[in-house]
């Protein structure tokens, strides 16, 4: 009996060591569940920022933990999309402002918004800076400036010495163009004129000086504001006006500084004169200073803010508000600090931090109209010139919590009689590192989910594009009316004739009178019209013209009625379920003249619609180009030209654009309300979204927006297993064979999405075909392997076929009987 329990004793003990080894030999100690990720690393002051969870306004870090995360938050943009990704502002500037050529010898600047602008290569081009705006462009001319050639630094575009000691300086920004004259020296003009030459949209001085550029319907497209001038003691003054002037039929824009202050011997040069080009729909900044001295002005433009007693000024005091950065749920917040950067007096001061406890806006706030403060919470002493923190924890706590509202804070001297201190504010040029920022750290697990979010539509999905795998959705597989996202099956098939050779883009095809009567969205065709395939196609992938669809199916099927045949079979062999389709449109049967003669109901699921999104865009690559174009122009040059624009909001340039959005189809008829099939892709990582019945235009964007974030937020491409790569733990023994443990590989890439920062949560396991037997040659397959998530296998991913490294040979006879020897002995023991 002791024998058998010793044994027995043995194996219950064997089990746990054996997995404290493995956890020692192949578990990181403290791991960061974002290293683990995939996404990229990048190391900063001793931390790994997370590029995954940059934010138009923020970086995170994480450190070595893995758990306690930083978050940077700024005031104004640090970062900028491009091709989904969000670019360093930094970065593009230390490159030299990467540009795109444009005709004209100028070049193009994008931070991922609509506006587009372009600056010459010589300050004597006939069009030094370009503004674009949709169909609204604004070209500046200098006027007898120097013939200078432009040069581009970390803090933007220098025309350096364009007049006698006078450099013209412009930085992009997410919320415009700051423009600065930069006087070195008290010897040239004091006026500054630039000629301008605008399309569909005018320039309009307004009653407190600024000037607004509008447009034909009235809508506000640039506005600047009243300029201002700065010496580098920080004495400021408003007397800088605009003026509006025509000469032999050229309007002029005078930039005139008041002389008497420049020529001021306390005047500290250099001085800049800032004129600031302002995007309209860019939320405003908040951080400013009031001064008691000029109780009515506003300084929201200026590049620093004041606290403490400054002669030209009086009495200053500072308010700024951060914006919050969104935190993982369950986070814990550890501390919270904001860093400012003072540059003026070398005195040491005691700076307090005071709780704003009412509303205000950079653009309303002076000292005649202060929001109200609370206690001291926070305070600093401050010397010479460098970055200083107060610590916010408190105060931060109690804005995420809801205890507190997020009003900001103020900044002021302990005594405000004394010497001021100056920081460097949201508009400091120079380097933007040096501009105020909030530090958050927090504590958060990994396994942290993400909120499902509730998406208000009949029925929804969210399908990874790669797998195929759906992420999240309700009623997925519910029939509904999809309206004008039909013309996917119709845009599928007519591609399918194309690379068939059965069709050409350049094929003309003659309307018919009964497509040239199809009404809602049209392009105007007319009977007997010829229109080649591409603008017929495009008209119907861009404007969802029916006239154009139904032109496209009788030209491929010789009528509607056959070409809906098509696409049902179409459907059923692309294993599309829940679908059926009458016509080739989407359009009601009772909006026909005409209707082709098929029977049923024409219905789609959400899941069929995605399905066949990604069935698109997997076979013909070049789809997503083709309806991404944000307009077209049908009959260039004729008196029956006609320009069309996208239906698609979500395109860069629209009103509800989203980073990396490059299709795909929306729809809307009474009865199935306002749908849409999107897609975007984000470093690499492409999502299909469907919403179906939702109650507005705009809501369907506003839905497929909250399907994007979750998806991107809460899931990421990982690759477990490369093609050609062995699987570890996963040994192939044959029972007749030569007795070598023989290493597996995977024969596919087995790459899949997964949940954010939980990499170390999932796990291949591999099963071995039953019967087989030596010998076996290298690369034979042998098995399947399967991905699991926390134990259990992943739904939806198919068996990844794996392979043998290396041949088995078949054991010898000496080999076999010896074997069976030792099976016998181990079996005559147990």
């Amino acid at each position: 009996m002791g024998q058998p329990s010793f044994k027995r004793w043995m194996r219950w003990i064997s089990i746990p060591l054996v997995m404290i080894m493995l956890a020692i030999l192949f578990l990181p100690i403290n791991p960061s569940i974002y290293a683990q990720s995939g996404a990229k690393a990048k190391k900063e002051n001793g931390l790994k920022e997370v590029i995954g969870l940059r934010t138009e306004k923020s970086k995170t870090f994480v450190k070595s933990d893995g758990k306690t995360f930083v978050t940077e938050q700024y005031l104004e943009p640090i970062h900028y999309k491009e091709s989904g990704k969000w670019i360093n502002i930094k970065e593009r500037n230390k490159s030299g402002l990467q540009a795109k050529r444009l005709s004209g010898g100028m070049t193009y600047v994008n931070l991922g918004h609509q506006t587009r602008f372009a600056f010459a290569d010589k300050s004597t081009s006939p069009n030094l800076v370009r503004f674009e705006q949709g169909k609204a462009k604004i070209d500046f001319r200098l006027t007898g400036s120097h013939p200078v050639t432009v040069k581009r630094q970390v803090n933007g575009i220098v025309y350096p010495n364009v007049y006698e000691g006078i450099d013209l300086v412009y930085q992009v920004e997410a919320t415009g163009v700051k423009e600065e004259w930069v006087l070195h020296k008290r010897t040239g003009p004091s006026t500054f004129s630039m000629a301008l030459n605008t399309e569909n949209t005018k320039p309009v001085l307004q009653k407190d000086g600024s000037i607004q550029f509008v447009a034909p319907n009235g809508k506000v497209i640039f506005v600047v504001p009243v300029p201002f001038m700065y010496d580098q003691n920080d004495a400021a003054s408003h007397k800088v006006k605009f003026q509006l002037r025509q000469k032999g039929g050229v309007t002029y824009l005078d930039l005139k500084a008041d002389e008497q202050w420049l020529k001021d011997p306390k005047r500290a040069y250099p001085v800049v004169i800032d004129p600031t080009v302002g995007l309209q729909g860019v939320k405003s900044t908040y951080d400013n200073f009031v001064s008691s001295k000029n109780p009515t002005q506003n300084y929201r433009l200026f590049p620093f803010v004041i606290s403490g007693t400054h002669p030209d000024y009086g009495i200053a005091r500072s308010f700024i508000k951060f914006d919050l950065p969104a935190l993982p749920e369950g986070a814990q917040i550890t501390n919270a600090q904001v860093y400012l950067q003072q540059y003026s007096t070398e005195q040491e001061q005691q700076i307090d931090l005071f709780q704003v406890t009412s509303d205000w806006t950079s653009s309303g706030v002076n000292w005649e109209n202060q929001p109200s403060v609370g206690n001291v919470f926070s305070h600093a002493k401050v010397a010479g010139a460098g970055e200083y923190a107060w610590d916010l924890t408190g105060l931060a706590k109690g804005w995420y919590q809801g205890t507190e509202k997020n009003y900001g804070f103020s900044l002021r001297h302990h005594d405000e009689a004394n010497d001021r201190k100056s920081f460097r504010s949201s508009d400091y040029l120079e380097d933007i590192s040096k501009r105020p920022k909030l530090l958050i750290t927090y504590r958060v697990e990994p396994s942290v989910p993400i909120a499902q979010p509730t998406i208000a539509a009949k029925s929804h999905i969210l399908l990874d594009y790669q797998t195929g795998l759906p992420l999240y959705g309700n009623q997925t597989d519910q029939p509904l009316p999809p309206a004008s996202m039909t013309k996917m099956m119709t845009e599928y098939i007519v591609l399918e004739e194309i690379h068939n050779n059965k069709l050409s883009w350049d094929d003309m095809v003659q309307v018919s009178a009964r497509a040239a009567g199809i009404e809602e969205a049209q392009i105007d065709l007319q009977p007997g019209e010829q229109m080649t395939v591409k603008d017929l196609f495009m008209g119907m992938a861009v404007y969802s013209a029916n006239d154009a669809t139904v032109a496209l199916a009788e030209r491929v099927a010789g009528s509607e009625t056959d070409f809906v045949h098509r696409m049902n079979a179409t459907a059923q062999a692309m294993d599309l379920k829940n679908s059926h389709f009458r016509n080739a449109t989407g359009l009601e049967m009772t909006d026909y003249p005409d209707p082709p003669q098929v029977g049923g109901e024409h219905l789609m699921s959400a899941r069929d619609a995605a399905v066949l999104a990604r069935k698109l865009l997997q076979t013909y690559p070049e789809f997503s180009q083709l309806i991404s174009a944000p307009q077209y122009t049908f009959r260039p040059g004729t008196t029956r030209e006609k320009k069309v624009v996208n239906w698609n909001r979500m395109l860069p340039g629209f009103d509800h654009f989203y980073p990396g959005v490059d299709g795909l189809k929306t729809g809307s008829t009474l009865a199935a309300g306002y749908c849409f099939t999107g897609t975007a892709k984000q470093e690499g990582h492409r999502l299909i979204t469907v919403v179906m019945g939702t109650s507005s235009e705009d809501s369907r964007f506003v839905e497929t927006k909250k399907l994007l974030d979750y998806g991107f937020n809460r899931y990421e491409m990982a690759t477990l297993v490369k093609r050609g790569e062995t699987i570890g733990g996963a040994v192939l023994r044959v029972p007749n064979g030569d007795g070598q443990s023989t290493p597996v590989y995977g024969k596919r890439e087995i790459r899949i999405p997964i949940y954010r920062g939980e990499r170390d949560q999932y796990t291949i396991k591999v099963r071995f075909y039953t019967g087989l037997k030596a010998p076996l040659k290298a690369g034979t397959t042998v098995g399947v392997a399967q991905v699991f998530y926390r134990g259990l296998p992943v739904r939806g991913l198919p068996m990844y076929p794996v392979a043998i490294t290396k041949s088995v040979n078949e054991a010898s006879q000496v080999q076999q009987f010896f074997r069976q020897v030792n099976e016998g002995f181990q079996q005559w023991i147990e």
